[in-house]
């Protein structure tokens, strides 16, 4: 019995003579972690902060559309449109679009593609960003070429947004007289069905 416990005392000497010799390294990263968890959560309550301040924007904005003060809601929601919020800065270009507060489309094509830029976006939402570009070039009788760029993304991966993309291009030939093409394109659509 007296063998049992002087091994388990070896043990216990030799596992605390480990720490003994390792003591600073251990707690050199255990203060690692703590500054990592500590800045982690310094950094959340920041963005928390930040998208508060842009939701408050955002909805003054909107007030002031009710007010028909349009140029001012304009100039917020471009401001908007700059902090690159994953959520407010598209919801502010499509108000722009849909209240026609901007007569430049180019500016609007730019903030679609600063949009369309922002990291924190998911991929299926950047491709809905994508789709409602597109439509917007077909409204206003954009080229062609840029409408298929915008979209061949979406038609020649495996987006939950295919489907619509490809329906839209079939309809786009179609109303501009191109039967062949749009019959291409619903052609691809049906075999996506099958």
């Amino acid at each position: 019995m007296d063998v049992n416990i002087s091994e388990n005392n070896s043990k216990s000497n030799i596992i605390l003579s480990k720490i003994k010799k390792n003591l600073k390294p251990i707690i050199v990263f255990a203060l690692i972690l703590l500054i990592a968890f500590l800045l982690f959560l310094y950094l959340k309550e920041v963005k928390e902060k930040k998208e508060i301040k842009i939701s408050n924007e955002f909805n003054i904005a909107r007030l002031l559309i009710e007010k028909e003060k349009l140029g001012d809601a304009k100039e917020i929601f471009y401001e908007i449109i700059e902090k690159k919020s994953e959520f407010y800065s598209p919801l502010s270009l499509y108000l722009i679009i849909e209240n026609n507060m901007e007569e430049d489309n180019e500016k609007i094509l730019k903030s679609f593609d600063k949009i369309i830029k922002i990291k924190g976006i998911e991929k299926e939402n950047k491709n809905l960003i994508k789709i409602k570009k597109a439509l917007f070039l077909i409204d206003n009788n954009f080229d062609e070429q840029k409408i298929l760029d915008e979209l061949n993304s979406i038609i020649n991966s495996e987006s939950i947004w295919k489907k619509e993309s490809i329906e839209i291009i079939g309809d786009y030939f179609l109303n501009k007289g191109d039967k062949l093409k749009s019959e291409e394109f619903y052609k691809l659509l049906n075999n996506l069905d099958s």
